[in-house]
């Protein structure tokens, strides 16, 4: 009898321990075949490279030689100001969008305020500008943390090569998204360096080290595998690969394409997906 029921507690915890190795299985594909950290990359990149963008917009127009109010600007914001002390650098931009959201010439949504302070007339030389927000949002993200670009180097005869750090930063929307985002990244300035007409500029990001915390709690961190590519006329990033890894899983790479879109494929484990970049 002893042996009978000896056999059978073996056998019901043979099962038992095959069930649980099928779960931790279904479990650990379940993880590798989620993307949602994928997704969030995605909006931490698209949205700090936007306001890297609306700055440069405004300052490559000589507004930093005012003092006040400056008027005629290609931009969203409802009001840009220049606060100095004697008319001498540093000096800080503001781009205020308003308290309400403002639908821009782009489609996005932005309210609140972009903040720059420049040591010296942008875009010079060694020129450089540590950003932050107030209360800023872009299409209902709340943007946090800091900034900096700095021109670091030339590019040939032309072209300027900037390093851009974010720092500290914190993307969150309502209960939805909570995003932790560092990078360093190397920019150049590749096309219309030399008009005050910010639509037809071209930049390229040849280094982007990032890490973050997605809004579940999984970390992350990646790196640019080839050359990305970034349009003032456009709001996705055109071109490049970066390769994305999540915290205890297989790395994801990211291909951007090759034209002005918000589809991005996504590879992993054999497998590819499209989606929506934002």
């Amino acid at each position: 009898m002893n042996e009978k029921i000896n056999h059978f507690s073996l056998f019901t915890a043979t099962l038992v321990l095959v069930s649980m190795l099928s779960s931790c299985q279904k479990s650990d594909r379940s993880s590798e075949m989620d993307i949602k950290t994928s997704r969030e990359y995605l909006i931490a990149e698209v949205m700090f490279n936007d306001v890297f963008k609306q700055i440069h917009t405004v300052a490559i127009q000589d507004s930093l030689k005012g003092t006040t109010l400056v008027n005629d600007i290609p931009t969203c914001a409802k009001e840009v100001t220049v606060e100095t002390t004697l008319g001498e650098f540093p000096k800080t931009l503001t781009l205020d969008f308003g308290k309400r959201n403002k639908l821009c010439d782009d489609g996005r949504k932005r309210r609140g305020k972009i903040i720059a302070v420049f040591n010296q007339q942008y875009p010079e030389l060694f020129s450089s500008a540590k950003i932050t927000t107030d209360d800023y949002y872009i299409d209902n993200f709340k943007l946090e943390g800091q900034k900096s670009i700095r021109v670091a180097g030339l590019n040939g005869e032309s072209g300027l090569i900037y390093a851009v750090d974010d720092n500290d930063v914190i993307i969150t929307k309502k209960t939805t998204h909570k995003i932790f985002w560092t990078s360093s990244k190397t920019i150049t300035w590749l096309e219309g360096v030399s008009t005050f007409d910010s639509s037809d500029d071209v930049f390229s990001i040849s280094k982007n080290n990032f890490s973050g915390t997605a809004t579940q709690g999984n970390s992350f961190s990646g790196k640019v595998i080839e050359e990305m590519r970034l349009a003032s006329s456009c709001n996705w990033i055109v071109s490049g690969t970066v390769q994305l890894t999540p915290n205890n899983l297989s790395p994801r790479t990211i291909d951007f394409g090759n034209s002005c879109s918000n589809e991005v494929e996504i590879s992993y484990l054999g497998n590819s997906k499209t989606i929506a970049a934002h």
